[in-house]
């Protein structure tokens, strides 16, 4: 669950940034804030998707014999 929740924060402050970077007029700052919130972006999907994984329960049954 607080994994969860951290990539969701972290996904929020990357939406943030991103507007952020849309009204700056100076290049250099907007372009910092566009790489920061794209670098935020893939982490908070990596969070949420090792999150996701984490909670899902995959067994395997046994395999099948053979038939000589």
């Amino acid at each position: 669950m607080k994994t969860r929740l951290l990539g969701s924060s972290i996904l929020a402050v990357s939406v943030c940034v991103f507007l952020l970077a849309l009204n700056i007029g100076q290049r250099e700052i907007a372009t910092t804030c566009w790489v920061t919130s794209s670098l935020m972006f893939i982490v908070a999907a990596m969070i949420l998707v090792t999150s996701t994984l984490d909670r899902s329960h995959v067994t395997a049954g046994d395999p099948r014999r053979r038939k000589i």
